[in-house]
């Protein structure tokens, strides 16, 4: 069992991918293209870890809607 859920906001190589995945789910924003921020922040609630690009906005809203990560 999983103890991590990971929202990826962009495509990695699988390298990075296949690490993520040995230690938690993996859900990947798959389009070449940043992920709308509307679509993050409904995303991220069930997140218990984010790794982002420098084009999220990280702010308190976000924040707000993630108190676990």
């Amino acid at each position: 069992m999983s103890t991590h859920t990971i929202l990826v906001t962009r495509k990695l190589p699988e390298e990075a991918l296949v690490l993520l995945r040995s230690v938690g789910d993996l859900h990947v924003w798959e389009r070449d293209e940043i992920i709308p921020r509307q679509t993050l922040l409904q995303k991220v609630g069930a997140a218990t870890a984010l790794l982002c690009m420098v084009t999220e906005c990280i702010d308190n809203e976000l924040l707000a809607l993630a108190p676990q990560l």
